[in-house]
């Protein structure tokens, strides 16, 4: 399988593109409130996972980055 860099990927969240890696949110994997032990109605801001939890590097719903016009 070929390795699918989240930094070549369009489902960034655009509010996280600006920060660390560590910090980018993917939007195609959507966190739903009740998830959390510490706290069930937690919800991350924005709404998403962060890309460096989903599937180490082989997404399968991973897009090519739009160039801007």
């Amino acid at each position: 399988m070929t390795p699918t860099p989240c930094e070549t990927c369009d489902a960034v969240h655009p509010d996280t593109q600006s920060k660390p890696p560590y910090a980018w949110r993917c939007m195609n994997f959507p966190v739903l409130p009740g998830f959390s032990a510490v706290s069930p109605s937690y919800r991350p801001d924005p709404p998403y996972a962060r890309c460096e939890n989903i599937n180490h590097g082989l997404c399968p719903l991973w897009t090519a980055k739009r160039e801007p016009v």
